[in-house]
């Protein structure tokens, strides 16, 4: 039960992550993206600043969010 509750979330990271990344990608890009998924993006960096610890799991750049 253990490795579960620890593997539900890491796919909660990774899910808050996949739209911080997507976001800086697209935004580089110059695609203009719309309002509910800013607002998406902003829950999911508040998501993950509240759940990351000290260390970050692998291919999560906290600079990013």
């Amino acid at each position: 039960m253990d490795n579960y509750q620890e593997y539900l979330r890491l796919a909660e990271i990774y899910q808050a992550y996949n739209l911080v990344n997507r976001f800086h990608d697209e935004n580089h890009h110059g695609n203009a993206l719309g309002e509910l998924f800013n607002e998406s993006v902003f829950n999911a960096a508040k998501f993950l600043v509240k759940n990351l610890e000290r260390r970050s799991p692998n291919g999560v750049n906290i600079v990013y969010v």
